[in-house]
Order: structure tokens, then sequence, then C-alpha cells
């Protein structure tokens, strides 16, 4: 796991409700189960968008609702940003 995928781990835990999860042993859980409902979770996306400068569509939501997919999208996001400038 690289630096970058931490700080975005790191990220997703901070905005939990639960701060005892840690997310490093819970990255195939699901995004409820690690204690997101669906406000917390429109909530974290538009900080991690604020956070890592980068912009999350709906399309680029990925098919399976685990924290390492949502972890992996902002990482994505993040290097095309970085293969931009």
């Amino acid at each position: 796991m690289n630096e970058k995928y931490r700080e975005i781990v790191h990220f997703m835990e901070s905005h939990i409700p639960d701060k005892r999860i840690d997310l490093n042993e819970r990255v195939d859980s699901t995004i409820s189960e690690v204690g997101y409902d669906s406000l917390r979770f429109i909530e974290m996306i538009v900080l991690a968008e604020e956070k890592f400068e980068i912009s999350i569509s709906e399309k680029d939501l990925p098919e399976k609702d685990t924290v390492r997919a949502y972890v992996q999208m902002i990482y994505d996001k993040m290097e095309q940003n970085n293969g931009d400038n």
C-alpha cells in the first residue's frame, strides 16, 4: 500500500461515525458495514473532492460497494489529475 493509498484510507476512516474501526483491516467491508449511512457517504465524497482536488461523478462510482473499491476510485481520480498536469 503506497502513501497516497494510505492517505485515502485514513481520510475515509476519519469520517466514519465509529472511530474505533480500522479501515486497513476492513477494506473488503461494504461502506454501510463500516458505518457510513447515505448522507454521511455523500458528505465524505464531497469532502474527498475538496481534499484531493478531484471531481467525482455518478458514473465514477464503483460497482462494488466496498471500502477498497471507493479508495481505489479516489486513488484513480488523483492519478488522472496528476497525468493531466
